[in-house]
């Protein structure tokens, strides 16, 4: 579909129309006359992505210019506001700049519709502004949808900001469903009407709904449409009378599927309760063991002379709250409700509990914590790092395992790789604040870095816990190597490894005797025979260097009699 507006007479005959195709999905939300006696009409059009769409036509509907924003990402205007420059403040959603999500979106131009400024406000989730309105006193507010409000629902938005876009006060308005603000309209005493829908009250899937602050965004009173079928409510506006006409469209089924429907809504003087007592106002459940469920009883109280009505309440995990209501609780008079604590891990845990009900400054909130009881397994430290250690040397650290939880645990077994070890005799029963101590070695065997992990095996949930160890292997000196004892025949790892050109290969002889070496390259093939020959008890060591030799992995061989070994040593360019 394509962008299209339409002007008529007093008699709904049509004066004039303007059409923006468009090569996607166009589409006008919203339009102002303004003081030359023009019009703007904005919404978004594809070309080729959805970015805000300004038309501005004269009074009898030419066309003088069609002006398109955005970035990378999506952008539509649905209200605009003229500026004390003669420019223009449009007012939309972004999904290209802002704090993630969909973001309000304030746009400012010239006359001419070209580009000035912009800013965003909201938070991460998906935000968006509808109408705007200029105010006597220079700035502007405007009205819109937060989803990124505290109260973890979608709240109506109404937003004061000053000719430059900066945010005077924000306001949200909402209970424990979803309530949406899409016409914002000064009042004779300065305070603000908002238009909107509402899922909290109201006896539909959604309602019509209307909200009146005072000068400063302070909720005075709201009232809901009270019909059963589902409502959308675009528009109202302040009478001469002092009361207020709503205009939506409904399911209601009159003539047709969706009908729309005028309402007129008297300026109430009855009481509207104000505030909600709840008592404690916070809730501590101390230790409750991890599988059990305990509750507590919280009374939530109406001080003020009216009703009150408790329409919602929530709590996140794992914390529940037992509500079946909405409940009419009357002047003086309270209501309990059940809390539950059922942990499901040796944590602490913190939420904020709150009651949504028709008083003004609702929801009213409590904190909640509680402490997940069980065993929890302590490790310090939770990385070992044994620094340099000489090849054949040994060094050690000790770990601390302890139960800073409040039931007993089982620490089976502790595992570790090739070169560490640990002292550790399991299994072993941690009773809640008990602790062990246990020596980890490490023994390097070569020369070189080693990072590897300790498991921790228990009876917790998961059952397996890690340590990061790290260490290196450092070469013996010449005067070490040699003062070494040969016990056995013994070729040694290569160093270093990998090589170019040349390597060093050491060797055990336990007792005289005639030793060969040789390197062979991968297919077999002898590439070197460096000794063959007689030596005494001892440690030896020989060069290898191969300038020619092609870049790969070599083998080198010791045969003495009857034994015989390999070690690998690759060569790189």
């Amino acid at each position: 579909p394509d962008a299209w507006g339409i002007r008529t007479n007093t008699n709904g005959d049509t004066l004039w129309t303007v059409h923006i195709e468009s090569p996607g999905d166009g589409a006008f939300w919203n339009v102002r006359e303004l003081n030359d006696k023009g019009y703007i009409f904005v919404g978004w059009d594809y070309n080729p992505d959805r970015q805000a769409l300004a038309v501005k036509t004269d009074e009898d509907g030419q066309v003088l210019w069609i002006r398109y924003f955005g970035g990378m990402g999506e952008e539509f205007f649905s209200g605009v506001a003229e500026t004390s420059d003669n420019g223009y403040l449009f007012t939309g959603v972004t999904s290209t700049w802002g704090s993630g999500g969909r973001d309000m979106y304030v746009v400012k131009t010239d006359s001419m519709g070209i580009y000035q400024w912009h800013e965003t406000y909201g938070g991460s989730d998906n935000d968006w502004l509808f109408t705007i309105e200029a105010l006597p006193d220079g700035n502007y507010v405007t009205v819109g949808t937060q989803y990124s409000s505290p109260a973890m629902y979608a709240d109506a938005c109404l937003l004061k900001i000053d000719e430059s876009g900066n945010a005077i006060w924000t306001r949200l308005y909402g209970g424990s469903g979803y309530e949406n603000g899409n016409q914002v309209t000064q009042t004779s005493d300065g305070g603000f009407m908002i238009a909107g829908e509402t899922t909290t009250w109201g006896n539909g899937p959604r309602s019509a709904w209307m909200a009146k602050t005072d000068a400063s965004g302070i909720l005075e009173w709201h009232n809901t449409i009270m019909m059963p079928e589902e409502q959308c409510c675009h528009s109202g506006i302040p009478t001469a009378d002092g009361d207020y006409v709503l205009a939506f469209y409904t399911e209601h089924d009159l003539y047709g599927d969706w009908d729309g429907c005028l309402v007129k809504l008297h300026n109430p003087e009855e009481c509207i309760p104000q505030t909600v007592t709840i008592i404690p106002n916070e809730l501590d459940f101390g230790i409750v063991d991890v599988g059990e469920t305990d509750s507590r009883f919280i009374a939530v109280m109406n001080p003020d002379t009216c009703d009150l009505i408790i329409t919602g309440a929530s709590v996140s995990a794992p914390f529940t709250v037992d509500f079946d209501g909405p409940y009419t609780v009357q002047s003086g008079n309270s209501i309990a409700i059940e809390v539950f604590f059922a942990p499901q891990a040796a944590l602490e845990y913190t939420a904020t509990l709150r009651f949504y009900s028709s008083a003004l400054d609702s929801p009213a909130e409590v904190p909640v914590s509680g402490i997940g009881g069980g065993p929890i397994l302590l490790i310090e430290p939770d990385q070992l790092d044994f620094g340099e250690v000489q090849v054949g040397s040994t060094e050690s650290r000790t770990l601390r395992l302890a139960n800073i939880g409040t039931v007993g645990l089982t620490v089976s077994s502790i595992y570790v790789p090739q070169s560490f070890e640990t002292n550790f005799a399991g299994p072993i029963v941690l009773s809640a604040g008990a602790e062990i101590f246990v020596q980890v070695s490490f023994s390097p065997d070569t020369a070189r870095h080693y990072e590897d992990i300790l498991v921790i095996v228990s009876d917790l949930n998961p059952p397996t816990r890690v340590v990061v160890m790290t260490g290196i292997g450092a070469p013996l000196t010449a005067d070490d190597f040699f003062a070494a004892t040969a016990t056995e025949f013994d070729l040694k790892p290569v160093f270093p490894n990998p090589f170019n050109p040349s390597t060093t290969i050491s060797f055990d002889v336990p007792t005289p005797a005639d030793v060969s070496i040789a390197v062979y390259d991968i297919t077999g093939r002898e590439v070197a025979e460096l000794i063959n020959s007689s030596f005494g008890a001892g440690r030896h060591q020989l060069s290898w260097n191969c300038p020619e030799c092609a870049a790969g992995v070599y083998l080198v061989t010791m045969t003495s009699g009857e034994y015989r070994a390999v070690t690998k040593a690759l060569f790189v360019k």
